[in-house]
């Protein structure tokens, strides 16, 4: 299994934990877009305006043994065919006396495709969000 230490951060999709992280970069989350947008006049004159964009991008690497990879399958699946419709994420990074902790709902808009390798695979997982919230604690 894994040697990331993920007393350092958790992702959960729909409750279910990944575990057995890839090296690395396991986990990537970060906005889509600013939080504002500076825009200009032909006069020179400025103005910044602050939007409510909380969409998000979130990229989790596990291991091709990762007991997480058949549950997240079957929640995608049920997904698909609206079997389930909430879809909650929780990606907490302890960050010394600080946690970052990221909340919302995410859909997984991009699987792994399967390689052949003599070493252990690396999957990685894209989830989308629209409605992110980001606090430090």
């Amino acid at each position: 299994m894994s040697s990331v230490n993920t007393t350092k951060f958790q992702f959960s999709w729909t409750g279910v934990a990944g575990v057995a992280f890839a090296d690395g970069d396991a986990v990537v989350a970060s906005y889509d877009n600013d939080n504002a947008t500076p825009y200009s006049g032909v006069k020179g004159e400025g103005e910044v305006v602050i939007g409510n964009d909380r969409r998000a991008t979130i990229t989790v690497r596990l291991q091709g043994s990762s007991p997480t990879i058949p549950k997240w399958d079957k929640i995608d699946f049920a997904a698909t065919t609206g079997e389930i419709t909430d879809l909650p994420y929780l990606y907490k990074k302890v960050m010394g006396d600080n946690t970052q902790v990221m909340t919302g709902t995410c859909t997984l808009v991009r699987k792994p495709m399967p390689t052949s390798s003599r070493e252990m695979p690396i999957l990685e997982y894209v989830f989308k969000s629209s409605d992110t919230e980001s606090v430090i604690v």
